[in-house]
């Protein structure tokens, strides 16, 4: 198993890595601030939030994903799109975007 996991400093933390652990897996843990994304995303809408705010949690995404052949995510179904095989048009299931 090779995972993923999106989210706020400690969230689910624990639970997350003792799950891919409890599988001999190896986990990569991108964190990110959250106080203020809603109020952003509100007013700006998601596209102004991932190129600003979350840019970090963007570029080490791409960077793993570059890198390692990942099989398991735990984000948000907003940031499911950065998992998407670039060049790619056609709707897929977040499972076939990780292949």
């Amino acid at each position: 198993m090779r995972a993923i996991a999106h989210g706020p400093y400690g969230w689910y933390q624990e639970e997350t890595s003792e799950l891919i652990w409890s599988y001999v897996g190896l986990l990569y843990i991108i964190c990110m601030e959250t106080d203020g994304i809603k109020r952003i995303l509100e007013k700006e809408g998601w596209e102004t939030l991932l190129k600003g705010r979350l840019a970090p949690l963007v570029k080490y995404t791409q960077k793993i994903l570059e890198k390692d052949r990942i099989n398991t995510v735990r984000t948000t179904p907003q940031l499911l799109s950065l998992f998407y095989k670039k060049g790619k048009t056609s709707k897929r299931s977040s499972q076939e975007a990780l292949r």
